[in-house]
């Protein structure tokens, strides 16, 4: 069996638990994973089942596995972020496992996921620094959340006016005064967004540093393309930044790369790892002990990638 089959036979089963829920994220990742294996398709769909795979933009034909066949029936409207977070994460080990590449879209789907569900924990850690550049990540992206436009734009603003970006939650309170978003916006917060927009404050606090890992240049802590190498960073699990080589960890369970320090300081409130959700033992979380390990560790993400 070719390697990408048996990894769609086995999250088959996760999958059909929310099919019927899981947002269109989870769809534009599996149909990277699916066109990996158009080339060794065998046998034409039944008429109905190619209708509805035509009817949800599955335009190879051939074979469907399980996983596509319960993909065509994705909600789009649907909001249940952390179960397609959890079945993006089973594909990208999967593949892991199988040393094959990950789809640039499987993995920028589970990033965006991700970082929607590392804000509540931000703010559980009361960094609303952190928590507002998530946000800003995610809104900038909020199309691809379409159940909760309104709510993650609101939070958005929210969490942007406590880390000093009022700027940022100037321009997303422009957004939510739009007539398709204006009328479902929180009664608690609705004079609050009308007040900025009609007085708005553009003072904007300045994103920090940090060096590539790559190539040390300085890069914006969040963002995950370094400009001088143009090379991609891996992204903390804790925070959602780009890694640290001076402070870089491993998860034990997952191998999810994570700064040390500040998974040390999520292990305070919670005592599993934030991407695989399984429990971890603080002292076996230990931070890579010199530059060949870091390099190593790059040098297999960018295989991946």
């Amino acid at each position: 069996m070719h390697p990408i089959r048996n990894i769609k036979e086995k999250i088959g089963s996760c999958v059909e638990d929310i099919a019927v829920t899981a947002p269109q994220i989870v769809k534009d990742a599996s149909i990277a994973v699916t066109d990996q294996v158009k080339n060794f398709n065998e046998k034409v769909l039944e008429p109905t089942e190619q209708q509805l795979a035509d009817e949800h933009g599955y335009t190879h034909g051939g074979k469907r596995e399980k996983i596509v066949k319960h993909l065509t029936g994705i909600d789009q409207e649907s909001g249940n972020y952390r179960s397609a977070r959890d079945v993006l994460f089973t594909m990208h080990q999967e593949l892991k496992a199988q040393h094959t590449a990950i789809p640039f879209e499987m993995a920028n789907s589970l990033m965006l996921l991700h970082s929607y569900i590392l804000v509540k924990i931000q703010i559980k850690l009361n960094n609303h620094n952190h928590a507002a550049r998530l946000l800003n990540r995610v809104s900038h992206n909020v199309s691809k959340f379409p159940a909760h436009i309104v709510q993650i734009l609101t939070t958005t603003v929210i969490e942007c006016q406590k880390a000093g970006m009022n700027n940022s939650a100037f321009n997303f309170s422009l957004i939510l005064m739009k007539p398709e978003y204006r009328d479902q916006i929180d009664a608690k917060y609705k004079k609050k967004i009308e007040a900025l927009v009609r007085k708005p404050d553009k003072s904007e606090s300045e994103e920090d540093f940090s060096q590539c890992p790559h190539c040390h240049q300085r890069v914006p802590t969040y963002e995950l393309l370094c400009p001088s190498c143009q090379l991609a960073l891996p992204y903390c699990i804790v925070t959602g930044a780009h890694i640290l080589r001076e402070d870089l960890c491993l998860c034990p369970s997952c191998n999810f790369p994570a700064i040390h320090s500040e998974f040390l300081r999520y292990l305070s409130i919670d005592d599993v790892c934030p991407m695989c959700t399984t429990k971890i033992d603080g002292s076996r979380i230990t931070k890579l002990d010199s530059g060949a390990a870091v390099d190593s560790f790059l040098a297999q993400s960018s295989d991946m990638s």
